[in-house]
């Protein structure tokens, strides 16, 4: 079944060469709302993996957030594969792989809370994630995790409200 991950993992990482999200090494997310951006700055290493940096900023231009997924050898750091922001402007939410390709079958999710200024690990908070995520109106989060934390060979599918998790959270 581990086949399985990484066969799905080569695919995603196929679409987006082909979709050309790797040729770009900076990209800019601005919130439905247009208060806040996003962006992300891509590290390619001679192989064409990649590694990133995000930096979020308010309406005023000061950073509200800002982290860096790059390592020293560009094989232990993670790339940003997909982002998007929630309908009420309240979540950045990315998904991430690993530069060296380890874990094929793991896409950590993570999501910036604006008001905040936090972020929530999904694998802490609902198990280890194995696929890309859905977003839905205003705040729904569809993606799978691993069914059974001792095995790779299963997922199930989860559907979080991010505003329901920030509440159980605080």
């Amino acid at each position: 079944m581990e086949m399985k991950f990484l066969l799905n993992k080569i695919i995603v990482v196929t679409l987006l060469c082909i979709s050309g999200v790797f040729a770009q090494r900076r990209q800019e997310f601005k919130s439905p709302d247009g208060q806040v951006r996003a962006v992300v700055n891509n590290i390619f290493d001679e192989y064409g993996q990649h590694e990133s940096k995000i930096h979020i900023f308010n309406s005023k231009g000061k950073t509200i957030f800002d982290t860096s997924f790059v390592s020293k050898d560009t094989q232990h750091g993670f790339g940003v594969i997909h982002t998007g922001w929630t309908a009420d402007s309240r979540f950045f939410v990315f998904a991430i792989m690993s530069s060296g390709g380890h874990q094929p079958w793991h896409f950590p999710i993570l999501a910036f809370y604006v008001p905040g200024h936090y972020v929530l690990d999904f694998d802490r908070l609902v198990g280890a994630v194995t696929s890309d995520f859905k977003l839905s109106p205003p705040d729904s989060l569809r993606t799978k995790i691993l069914k059974n934390p001792k095995s790779t060979s299963e997922d199930k599918d989860v559907n979080i409200k991010l505003s329901d998790l920030i509440k159980k959270l605080n």
